[in-house]
């Protein structure tokens, strides 16, 4: 499969210099280009045959995103279709990213990618590893955001649904089920809830039994 018009992404222009707002786009030799290994901590490379059915009808819409070391930190699943269409040159475009860095990267380019449970949950373990080590921002003089808020802001959606996801998180079998469809997210978080309530009646039932038999004990004591 030969390069062709369509391969190269929209925004491309043969003139691209650091001038302007478009970074420049480098023809690399696809076999010279390997999968950064981060993306498998937290992406599985999926629906391949369906990306290749894509490629082969409009070509790349987005650029791959290469360090200089030729690793790809944005466009593995690309980089595998391809692999797997045997093509020989494709246009990336070449980016200087710290090694500390490069799972947040990694995430902030995969932003429209539909994810599995399981991916979502690696995506919040890189964020509280990204701002916990300091990468945090002050919210006032004395006070800082939690790493929940900030992790919640980045994925799109509350504290409240980013602690329900790390709940959930703790508990194999339902990851398992939500990733194969057997549950829903949702589904899974209403399970908890009502096993937590259960709990919490036990407890209380408990505390009340024993509190009885306490108090029996102190009558019998009295009286004997």
């Amino acid at each position: 499969m030969k390069i062709i018009k369509s391969d190269i992404p929209n925004n491309y222009n043969s003139n691209n210099n650091s001038s302007n707002n478009h970074p420049l786009l480098v023809l690399k030799k696809v076999s010279e280009l390997s999968h950064h290994p981060a993306n498998a901590n937290i992406y599985v490379l999926s629906d391949i045959e369906s990306l290749k059915v894509s490629i082969k009808k409009v070509g790349l819409l987005e650029p791959l995103v290469v360090n200089k070391q030729n690793q790809v930190v944005s466009g593995n699943r690309r980089l595998k279709a391809l692999q797997e269409l045997k093509v020989k040159d494709v246009f990336v475009q070449v980016v200087d990213v710290p090694e500390p860095d490069v799972e947040y990267i990694i995430l902030t380019h995969n932003k429209s990618r539909k994810k599995t449970f399981s991916e979502i949950l690696n995506e919040i373990k890189v964020l509280r590893h990204h701002f916990k080590r300091g990468s945090g921002t002050s919210k006032g003089k004395n006070e800082k955001y939690n790493w929940r808020d900030l992790a919640a802001k980045e994925m799109g959606f509350s504290k409240t649904t980013l602690n329900n996801y790390l709940k959930v998180g703790e508990y194999p079998d339902l990851v398992k089920y939500i990733n194969d469809g057997t549950a829903t997210f949702g589904q899974a978080v209403n399970h908890l809830e009502k096993q937590a309530k259960i709990k919490h009646a036990i407890e209380v039932r408990e505390h009340e039994i024993t509190e009885m038999e306490t108090h029996e004990i102190k009558i019998y004591t009295q009286s004997s």
